[in-house]
């Protein structure tokens, strides 16, 4: 028996092509829509399972609603890079969009409305160790994390007796997907580490990132599809599986290709490169009952035996948002 009808916003992505499958398996109904940029493969799985609707969420109609009981809200500019590249464009969808979308939510009557943040906007110039929790006072200046700390900050101010945002703020999300990604850091590790058997530090790896995988990501949203809502209503989480240097990272994933294919690789450190570096907890979320399940060494090895099987044409831009973004939206000078 159904539990109702929940609509993913950018569900033909990375997170949303395991989420879908998760909560169709799961009994729930799921109505998509996806503005199509990087295809609808990753649904090819449900495709006959779901409703899918081709568009962009800043011009998506009121019967968009029709019949939801709530909403995943994954749409939107999902890293700095892409960001950065078109700042206007950003603040449009990941701000505008989502407002849009939530005052539709809430004049529809839709009772909870789930918004993929992330774990980025504890990012500053400064980098600081101590370990963040959700109370820390941020003031995010890049154009990614900056959209997404104003928009949950307009969520938390539609909060009512009857509509209730859900902040989830994820750490960087690594793992094998339907519709893979080889632009974030452990996935484009292993990338490299693929083609090259060399993974590359920048800065020696002394920076310290929240990870989560892929699959813990997706549960993690069914937690707060289904959790009672007085625990989560107006709730920030952030959602993370552990925080690790990158250094220790790389040497995790030596030892992981070695143990399991027997395959060789070096590490090398460079002095100069990014030094973004945070630690974050995710005891918040864990206290009403998210716990992390997913096991590191199986996700090295199954994103690595994708990398072998060669199913992936590694030059695709189609693998990396930005290139992407680039090819479908070329800059005019």
């Amino acid at each position: 028996m159904s539990k109702g009808t929940v609509l993913v916003t950018g569900g033909s992505g990375y997170i949303g092509s395991v989420l879908v499958p998760l909560l169709v398996r799961s009994d729930w109904k799921v109505r998509v829509i996806d503005v199509g940029y990087f295809g609808h493969e990753g649904l090819a799985a449900v495709k006959n399972d779901i409703e899918l609707i081709e568009g962009d969420i800043r011009t998506a109609p009121k019967s968009l609603f029709e019949g939801i009981s709530a909403v995943i809200h994954l749409a939107g500019f999902s890293n700095d890079p892409t960001a950065e590249y078109n700042p206007m464009q950003n603040f449009s969808v990941n701000f505008e969009g989502t407002r849009h979308l939530a005052e539709l939510a809430r004049e529809a009557g839709v009772p909870r409305f789930i918004f993929a943040s992330s774990c980025s906007v504890y990012y500053s110039e400064q980098p600081d160790d101590t370990i963040c929790t959700e109370e820390k006072i941020i003031y995010p200046k890049a154009p990614y994390s900056l959209s997404k700390h104003l928009a949950e900050q307009f969520l938390l101010g539609q909060r009512s007796n009857t509509f209730a945002p859900i902040m989830l703020r994820k750490g960087t999300v690594f793992g094998s997907s339907p519709r893979m990604r080889y632009d974030l850091a452990i996935n484009t590790f292993l990338k490299n580490a693929y083609i090259n058997k060399t993974l590359i530090l920048h800065s020696g790896g002394w920076m310290w990132r929240p990870f989560l995988d892929i699959e813990d990501a997706a549960r993690a949203y069914l937690f707060a599809l289904e959790a009672p809502i007085e625990k989560v209503s107006g709730g920030i989480f952030n959602v993370i599986g552990f925080n690790k240097l990158v250094k220790d990272i790389a040497e995790d994933i030596v030892h992981i290709v070695k143990d399991s294919f027997d395959i060789d690789l070096i590490i090398k450190a460079e002095k100069t490169g990014p030094q973004r570096s945070y630690r974050v907890s995710g005891e918040k979320f864990e206290k009403i009952g998210f716990h992390p399940q997913s096991d590191f060494t199986q996700a090295v090895k199954s994103i690595w035996e994708v990398l072998a099987s060669g199913k992936h044409d590694l030059g695709e831009s189609k693998y990396y948002n930005i290139r992407q973004f680039e090819y479908l939206f070329p800059r005019e000078f």
